[in-house]
């Protein structure tokens, strides 16, 4: 089946986050260099996004000159111009621009919120799912457990009182605040 190049790339990258941008090129070329589908694919994808800002053009003295960018224009026999076309996507006016600037914004309040709740969500869960050094976890484990345990768990245990359940009788916030006193 053949990929995308990026499917690819993100494939290399994720598999060795460490990597560096060499060692994923090498990774990535090993993939693809005896794979003549892919070269091809790769090659149509470069094409395709360049040759419509690329065009030949005859002059005055008879020869041909190369014209590159947006400008470039080929002419049919009949003599119209032919645009080479937008780029979806791209913002070619300032009203596109500004819509643009403004969809980026969004998605980037959409991932921040996103990440915060992640990160909320991660630190209730995670320290209610701590386990104590004798394998209870911390929300099934009472007070007197937490003290016993030392550290961090006996100021657990001290707030929570000796004979309560910790998950019953603290949150997760007021575990966290603790957890940010004790750092």
């Amino acid at each position: 089946m053949i990929h995308r190049p990026e499917d690819i790339l993100r494939e290399v990258m994720l598999a060795s986050p460490t990597a560096s941008q060499k060692d994923h090129r090498d990774t990535m070329w090993d993939q693809i260099k005896d794979n003549p589908q892919m070269q091809e694919a790769i090659f149509d994808q470069w094409f395709s996004g360049r040759y419509p800002f690329r065009a030949v053009k005859p002059v005055d003295t008879g020869g041909v000159q190369f014209v590159e960018g947006q400008d470039a224009k080929v002419t049919f026999s009949n003599g119209q111009p032919v645009k080479a076309p937008a780029k979806s996507g791209w913002p070619n006016t300032q009203a596109s621009r500004a819509s643009a600037r403004r969809r980026q914004m969004e998605t980037a309040r959409r991932r921040k919120k996103r990440a915060e709740a992640q990160a909320n969500e991660f630190r209730q869960r995670c320290l209610l799912d701590l386990p104590l050094p004798d394998g209870t976890l911390l929300r099934d484990a009472t007070g007197s457990q937490c003290i016993q345990a030392g550290g961090w768990f006996a100021l657990v245990g001290k707030r929570a009182g000796k004979g309560s359940i910790i998950g019953k009788k603290l949150t997760n916030d007021q575990l966290h605040n603790l957890w940010v006193q004790a750092s």
